[in-house]
């Protein structure tokens, strides 16, 4: 009887959650991809932040040598997960951008009233100010992850609640100093909880990437109450485009957000992160929208 409650505690021990397989998968998977997509934004200036706590903000800025076909200036604002979108975007947009820039830093958002002090965002916005004043784009393209700040965890329990009508002001701020302000629903988190099961994986055993997966109902819940605030935030915003991805993220059986591909190519690089593969499937959309709202500059 002991012999078989010590075999037991030792598998217990060596197993690993559906979760962690999940991830190590994707981790294994995008390692060298996701690798070359962030030196690609590691390239671009990084402005130093004394003490460094989070990060520092990256300044990328590039001209297109086609520039004489392209006309639009660009500019990619946010956080880490601006900076993840950076090289599918200055790919995939190269047809319509004469220049293309970015400022972004991990964690920080744009939104100045939410981020947390420990941050030292202050830097973001002043240099993302200063970049817009002097490129002054045509299109401002904001991508961030937001649902892990405090004012957008949980839903809205009025139409316009603090935080969104200063995300309002945020947003028409930006607005002002554009021809088109674009904002990108982001791509949910692989939470613990979010996915299929954490029932336990004997270590070696390989899981169908098919399992690795949010549900539908994992992700209106992690996703909702900041993109419900920012469409709401934008309503009388004239060039202001709130632009829906969760049907792009979301595209599997009963809405599932799967992290591989059918093939079996990893969507992200880790729990959060889009991987190039996700981005280009986000390309045709912003395409799109500046098409339709920018036709007379394209």
């Amino acid at each position: 009887m002991r012999f078989i409650a010590i075999f037991l505690f030792l598998v217990s021990i060596s197993a690993k959650s559906l979760y962690d397989t999940c991830i190590e998968a994707v981790n294994y998977e995008a390692e060298l991809p996701c690798l070359l997509q962030l030196n690609g934004f590691r390239r671009c200036k990084a402005l130093s932040v004394t003490p460094e706590v989070h990060g520092k903000p990256y300044v990328c800025g590039v001209t297109n040598p086609n520039s004489k076909s392209a006309k639009l200036k660009i500019f990619l604002y946010g956080n880490s997960y601006a900076m993840r979108h950076y090289d599918g975007f200055k790919s995939g947009l190269s047809d319509y951008y004469s220049e293309f820039h970015m400022v972004a830093q991990g964690s920080c958002s744009i939104f100045s009233f939410a981020n947390l002090p420990k941050w030292m965002c202050d830097r973001l916005h002043e240099t993302g100010n200063a970049v817009i004043d002097d490129v002054k784009p045509d299109v401002v393209i904001v991508v961030q992850k937001t649902d892990h700040i405090i004012p957008f965890k949980n839903p809205p329990n009025e139409t316009l609640d603090e935080a969104t009508i200063l995300s309002s002001e945020t947003f028409q701020a930006l607005a002002n100093k554009t021809r088109l302000l674009l904002i990108v629903e982001s791509n949910p988190s692989y939470r613990r909880q979010s996915i299929l099961t954490n029932t336990d994986i004997p270590d070696g055993f390989k899981i169908p990437k098919d399992q690795c997966f949010i549900n539908a109902t994992s992700a209106a819940r992690q996703l909702d109450p900041s993109w419900d605030r920012i469409t709401a935030s934008i309503s009388n915003c004239s060039n202001c485009v709130a632009l829906p991805m969760r049907d792009i993220f979301c595209n599997g059986p009963e809405g599932q957000c799967p992290m591989f591909t059918s093939d079996g190519e990893p969507l992200l690089c880790d729990a959060t992160h889009a991987y190039t593969n996700l981005v280009k499937k986000i390309v045709p959309r912003i395409i799109d929208a500046i098409k339709t709202h920018l036709l007379y500059l394209v």
